[in-house]
Parts: structure tokens; C-alpha cells; sequence
């Protein structure tokens, strides 16, 4: 993660995230605006912490990863990154609205939280705002989010680079 390409502060508050990822044993959920940054530093730090498990949830096939009980228990029994919540589609089972990936964060957090012997994390990013995220999953999913991860709220401008023609 560059200095130049991120900025002095956004530099710093990174290392500060690994540190604190690395003393406390959690992963990192990252908010922020598009462009800013997170999906990289969320890669670069599930793969500095060995996650082997990624899942873009704006790409609709990877809601089976919730549907299916298999796909759901392999992701609940490791380290995985979710990219992108907020971005995915409400299931619906039926006539039965869910949200799949604020029950599979109820579950993970069931299986892992307070496990200081395992290296398992989750590493998770959002342009949801704190309020958008607890209006759609609920308050008990952002207070598991906040036992599971190290939060940080990524500010800055979009780094991506527009080539008009």
C-alpha cells in the first residue's frame, strides 16, 4: 500500500489497522466512498493473513455461497473477504425476503468470536455508511462486524483515473 498512490494519512490510519489487526487477532471491515481504496487494502490484507475464501457479492452467482448449505459451511470454517456488501441482492426464498450475508456474518461471528487460538478472519469492505449498513442488516449485525473486525471509515477522494478520448 504506497504512500503516494494512498496519502500521508491514509497511509498512516492503514498501518495503524494492521497493527491493530495483528495485536487484537481480527480482520478489518473497511467503509468508505468509491474509489478510496478499500477493495485493495482489504486484498492486501487477507492475503498478508493467508484468506484463501473471497467473495465479490455484486456479481449475483455468488449469492449461492449463502443458498447453499455446503458453500455456506466451507466459507463459515475459514478466513474469508466479503467485497462489496451492500451490493449484493436480497434473496428470495419463496415470498421470504432474506439477507443472506447479515445471517452468514451472524453465523461466522457464532463460530469464531473470542477464538484467540485460531488465525480465522474476515475482511470485509462497504459504501454503505454506518446508518445504511444497520438500517439493512441490523444493529446485532454491525455490533458482530465490530467484534470481528477492526472498523475503519476510508476518506478521500477516488483515486481511480478517468482516460477521456
Amino acid at each position: 500500500y504506497k504512500r503516494e498512490i494512498a496519502g500521508n494519512e491514509t497511509f498512516d490510519k492503514a498501518a495503524r489497522c494492521f497493527e491493530l489487526m495483528f495485536s487484537t487477532g481480527k480482520g478489518c471491515f473497511i467503509g468508505g466512498k468509491c474509489g478510496v481504496g478499500k477493495t485493495l487494502f482489504c486484498k492486501i490484507a487477507a492475503n498478508v493473513f493467508a484468506c484463501d475464501r473471497f467473495v465479490r457479492l455484486g456479481e449475483p452467482t455468488h449469492l449461492n455461497y449463502f443458498t447453499s448449505d455446503d458453500h455456506f459451511q466451507n466459507l463459515k470454517d475459514g478466513s474469508v473477504f466479503l467485497d462489496d456488501i451492500g451490493a449484493e441482492r436480497k434473496i428470495n426464498e419463496y415470498g421470504i425476503i432474506r439477507e443472506a450475508v447479515g445471517e452468514f456474518i451472524t453465523a461466522y461471528h457464532s463460530r469464531w468470536a473470542g477464538d484467540t487460538s485460531t488465525s480465522v478472519r474476515l475482511f470485509a469492505n462497504t459504501n454503505l455508511t454506518g446508518e445504511e449498513f444497520v438500517q439493512r442488516y441490523s444493529q446485532r449485525v454491525w455490533s458482530r462486524i465490530c467484534d470481528l473486525c477492526v472498523v475503519w471509515n476510508m476518506k478521500g477522494d477516488d483515486k481511480r483515473k478517468v482516460d477521456v478520448v
